[in-house]
């Protein structure tokens, strides 16, 4: 089981929640969350996904085609 955290430049909440269940169906993730708790307007959001033999780049690359930054911390 591999975790990877991402920053990203998600700025709304709904984005995230969304997002969230994008890349879960897409990529078949065990899990995906946005740290919301701690998310100030402005600031970038965390992005941590829970998965088996994914590679972070393809990700970066999912987040980026629907228009987000998105890289590897």
């Amino acid at each position: 089981m591999d975790i990877h955290i991402f920053s990203t430049n998600v700025q709304k909440v709904k984005d995230a929640l969304n997002l969230t269940n994008l890349l879960r169906l897409y990529f078949r993730l065990r899990d995906v969350n946005f740290d919301l708790g701690d998310f100030r307007q402005g600031e970038e959001m965390i992005l941590r996904i829970e998965s088996e033999n994914l590679q972070p780049v393809r990700i970066v690359q999912a987040m980026n085609d629907l228009g987000y930054e998105c890289k590897p911390l």
